[in-house]
């Protein structure tokens, strides 16, 4: 019997009345969250928020004391242009402008130097080779006949690649 009953279960599908009242129920935002709302958190019992302590702070005792000394430094400050220990102090360690110019001056040269051989070096080039397709051709001028000067000595000259 038991068995008749527990199919039976399984196939018993819940009318449309209930499926609409379980939806509309879990829509609501005041129903669904029923586990979370107790009844001691509403209401004014036992909240104690204190007394609002205005300006009287720590923290806006020290913005009003920080803009004072602001105002202050400003007002009695020197101007940009007056000369004071603190910079006559600095001044004695720093390094003279006429030394920095010498300096710069002298890495200028060397950069202009360098600059130069690089671009010389870029742009060089071997020398221009005069290759002659019949090398053999300086022996065939006839020594008969030719005026004097007119002729270049071509005795030192050897052409590669010629086997003699």
């Amino acid at each position: 019997m038991s068995l008749v009953l527990a199919r039976a279960a399984l196939h018993a599908r819940p009318t449309p009345a209930a499926f609409t009242a379980v939806s509309q129920r879990r829509l609501a935002s005041s129903s669904s969250h029923d586990e979370h709302h107790h009844d001691e958190h509403h209401g004014s019992e036992g909240t104690d928020y204190g007394k609002e302590s205005g300006f009287l702070t720590p923290f806006w005792g020290s913005a009003f004391a920080l803009a004072a000394v602001t105002a202050g430094f400003y007002k009695f400050a020197p101007a940009p242009g007056d000369e004071l220990y603190i910079t006559r102090y600095i001044g004695q360690f720093k390094t003279p402008s006429e030394a920095w110019a010498r300096l710069n001056e002298q890495h200028l040269i060397a950069i202009t130097d360098e600059g130069e051989a690089h671009l010389l070096q870029a742009s060089a080039t071997r020398p221009p080779t005069h290759r002659y397709r019949y090398p053999q051709r300086f022996d065939f001028a006839s020594p008969h006949l030719t005026a004097v000067g007119s002729e270049v000595d071509l005795s030192g000259v050897v052409a590669k690649g010629c086997h003699q």
